[in-house]
C-alpha cells in the first residue's frame, strides 16, 4: 500500500504557460496492491476531502480489510508497505491493526516495511498505468479523472466523495485501547495475532530476534478487553473533519483558470465562484501571507547587515595595516633608483 504521486485537476496535454504559476486543486491517489486476485484497489479523494495522514492510512485499510479481505473469507493478511513514518510506519496503524486481531476479525496480521533504498513494489506499478493514461488525456473534471483510473489495468476505483462513510478519526479510539510502542521506528516487521490480544511482535529484519510488546492498557488492573475494543471500533469512530477550505485557490481557479475551460466543463464544482464572503477570505489569506513573506524578507536582510558591521572593524584594520606596508613599499623604490643613478 502506498500514496501516488499527486494528481491536479485540470489536466490537459497542452498545458497553458500560466498554469505553470499557479496552484491547481490537488487529487489524492492511495493505492491497495490486492496480490490474491491481482488486482489494485485505489482510493481516490480530492483535497477538500481529507489530506494524508495516518487517519487517512487507517480509513482506507480499515475500510479496504472489512470490504474485501474479511467480507472473502481471509482469516490471514500480509500488508507490506515503505518507511513514511507520518503515514505508515507509526503507532497508530501498529495499533489499529492489533485492534482487529484481538477482535478476531483476522486471526494474524503482518505488516512488513521495505528497506529503504529499495521500497518499489507492485503498488507502484499501478500508479504507473495511471499515471501513463492520464497523461494522454484531457481531464477537466472529477468525473473524467475517475474514468482514467477505473480505466486503467488491474485497476479498481474506491470514489471517496465529501460526505463519505469511510475517513474515520481512528487515533483516539486506539490511545484509548493501547499504550505506545516503543521504537517502533527501530523495526521492520509487525506480527499481532487474535490468540495473542494485545501483543506486538517486533523484528529488525527476518532473521532478528523477536521482541514482543503488551499494548494494552489497564483499567483497575483489567487489561484492554476484546469487547472494550469492539465497542471502541464499532461505535466510537468519529467522523474525520475536512480540511480548512482554500479559498484563495478557489478564487483562483475561477478567475485565472475557468477561462481555459470548455464551455461544457465549466459548471463543474472545481470552477464555482466563490461567494462574496469567501472573496473576503481569500483577498485577507493573500494580504496575510503577501504580509508574512515581506516580514521575513526584512529580518533576512536586517541579519544580514548585522553581520556586515560586525565583521567591518576587522576588515577596516587589515586595510589600513595594507595601505601603511604599500606606502611604505613605495617610499622605498625612489631611494634605490636614486642610488643606481649615481
Amino acid at each position: 500500500m502506498d500514496f501516488s504521486h499527486n494528481l491536479t485537476l485540470p489536466s490537459v496535454s497542452a498545458t497553458p504557460s500560466q498554469w505553470y504559476f499557479l496552484s491547481l486543486v490537488n487529487v489524492y491517489l492511495f493505492g491497495i496492491y490486492y496480490a490474491n486476485k491481482n488486482i489494485q484497489y485505489n482510493y481516490v479523494y480530492e483535497e477538500s476531502v481529507a489530506g494524508k495522514g495516518t487517519d487517512e492510512v487507517n480509513s482506507m485499510l480499515f475500510h479496504f480489510i472489512q470490504k474485501i479481505v474479511v467480507a472473502n473469507g481471509h482469516q490471514k493478511l500480509t500488508i507490506y508497505a515503505d518507511n513514511c513514518g507520518g503515514q505508515n510506519k507509526n503507532n497508530f496503524v501498529v495499533k489499529m491493526l492489533l485492534g482487529l486481531a484481538q477482535m478476531g476479525e483476522l486471526e494474524t496480521i503482518d505488516l512488513k516495511f521495505f528497506i529503504k533504498g529499495h521500497t518499489k513494489n507492485a503498488v507502484d506499478r499501478g500508479f504507473g498505468h495511471i499515471r501513463k493514461k492520464f497523461a494522454r488525456e484531457d481531464v477537466w473534471t472529477m468525473d473524467q479523472l475517475l474514468e482514467v483510473v477505473n480505466a486503467a489495468s488491474s485497476s479498481a476505483l474506491v470514489h471517496v466523495p465529501k460526505e463519505n462513510a469511510v475517513m474515520k478519526v481512528f487515533r483516539t479510539a486506539v490511545q484509548e485501547a493501547y499504550k505506545d510502542m516503543k521504537i517502533v521506528q527501530s523495526y521492520q516487521i509487525f506480527g499481532m495475532a487474535t490468540d495473542n490480544p494485545g501483543v506486538v511482535s517486533c523484528r529488525a529484519g527476518p532473521n532478528g530476534e523477536v521482541v514482543t510488546q503488551d499494548l494494552r492498557r489497564s483499567f483497575d488492573s483489567i487489561p484492554t478487553s476484546d469487547e472494550k475494543v469492539r465497542d471502541l471500533f464499532e461505535s466510537h469512530l468519529d467522523p474525520l473533519q475536512p480540511p480548512l477550505p482554500n479559498f484563495e485557490k478557489k478564487q483562483q481557479m475561477f478567475n485565472k483558470v475557468r477561462m481555459y475551460v470548455p464551455d461544457e466543463f465549466r459548471s463543474d464544482p472545481i470552477h464555482d465562484a466563490p461567494n462574496d464572503e469567501e472573496e473576503q477570505k481569500a483577498n485577507e489569506a493573500k494580504k496575510a501571507r503577501r504580509k508574512a513573506s515581506a516580514k521575513k524578507k526584512k529580518v533576512a536582510t536586517t541579519a544580514a547587515e548585522a553581520k556586515e558591521t560586525t565583521s567591518a572593524p576587522a576588515g577596516g584594520e587589515a586595510g589600513e595595516q595594507e595601505s601603511e606596508a604599500a606606502g611604505a613599499k613605495h617610499a622605498k623604490q625612489p631611494r634605490k633608483r636614486a642610488r643606481k643613478e649615481k
